[in-house]
């Protein structure tokens, strides 16, 4: 299981099996996410968003919308089949 944000091993994880949960904030989940059924996206899906900027010329509620609780509790319920598959490959 693969915890990130938008990034490179967001892409490739998913791509090689890897249960995978994606953070997205100021990109685009629609357009960038990871074309995979192993990946699951969270965003926060603010009025702003996505802007595709680097730096938040505001307050970056994209990403401090998105709680530590939501992660986890995505995490808890993808856990069960990452471990189920898991298994099945060993």
């Amino acid at each position: 299981m693969l915890v990130s944000n938008d990034m490179g091993l967001a892409h490739l994880a998913p791509a090689v099996g890897t249960k995978t949960v994606v953070i997205f904030g100021p990109t685009n989940p629609v357009t960038t996410r990871p074309f995979s059924d192993q990946a699951s996206v969270i965003s926060a899906g603010v009025e702003c968003s996505p802007c595709m900027l680097r730096e938040c010329p505001i307050d970056h509620r994209c990403m401090t919308r998105v709680s530590a609780d939501e992660v986890f509790e995505r995490v808890k319920a993808k856990l069960p089949e990452a471990i189920r598959d898991a298994d099945s490959v060993i």
